[in-house]
């Protein structure tokens, strides 16, 4: 049987949360299904991109925070 994956559950699988049986039906969706393969991939990059604004906060931001703490 095949299974069609929905975004969250790629979204799981990105994030290491599919169970291993799950995850190997969708390693071979990822093998045979180009468009299915580009969605997983554009969720891959939306993650990285998430991750880099989660570590890199904006120099003004740096800046309130440290403004904010030397008027206290």
């Amino acid at each position: 049987m095949v299974q069609t994956f929905t975004q969250n559950e790629m979204i799981k699988a990105i994030y290491h949360e599919l169970s291993s049986d799950d995850m190997a039906e969708l390693e071979t969706q990822l093998e045979n299904n180009v468009e299915f393969e580009n969605n997983f991939e554009n969720l891959s990059v939306i993650k990285s991109e998430l991750n880099k604004l989660i570590e890199s906060p904006s120099d003004e931001t740096i800046a309130n925070i440290l403004s904010y703490s030397a008027r206290r």
